[in-house]
């Protein structure tokens, strides 16, 4: 698929967005009882993101491919847990699997800009 200029955006807003929400936005994390992290709201973004550019890379895109690895994370956590016959405590848990989410999206987002910096670096070349 041919570079677009608009793509530049896609590179660069989940980081972005990260440092706002990081150096702005932390008075405004606290949602009741519950204190988000800084990479909470950034999500979102960084999946509609890793979905554009992988598309652009591949022909499909690999968000349901992180969130099927994610489940399968979160199921075998939870396994362990119930043969260890721990508690399951519900915050930590979600915080847990935030953070795990997290580094797959940011992980799978990294390589999918890479490769598509490559493309388009080599496409150019020839």
């Amino acid at each position: 698929m041919a570079f677009k200029w608009s793509e530049i955006l896609l590179y660069v807003l989940p980081i972005i967005s990260l440092v706002l929400v990081h150096n702005f936005g932390k008075r405004y994390l606290l949602v009741g009882n519950v204190k988000l992290a800084s990479v909470d709201p950034v999500q979102p973004i960084l999946l509609v993101c890793l979905h554009f550019i992988s598309t652009y890379v591949s022909s499909f895109s690999w968000v349901a491919h992180v969130i099927m690895v994610f489940s399968l994370i979160a199921i075998i956590l939870l396994v362990m847990q119930f043969i260890q016959n721990e508690p399951i405590h519900l915050g930590k848990m979600a915080r847990k699997l935030s953070n795990i989410l997290f580094c797959l999206a940011f992980g799978a987002y990294a390589i999918a800009t890479l490769v598509r910096i490559f493309q388009v670096v080599t496409a150019t070349l020839q």
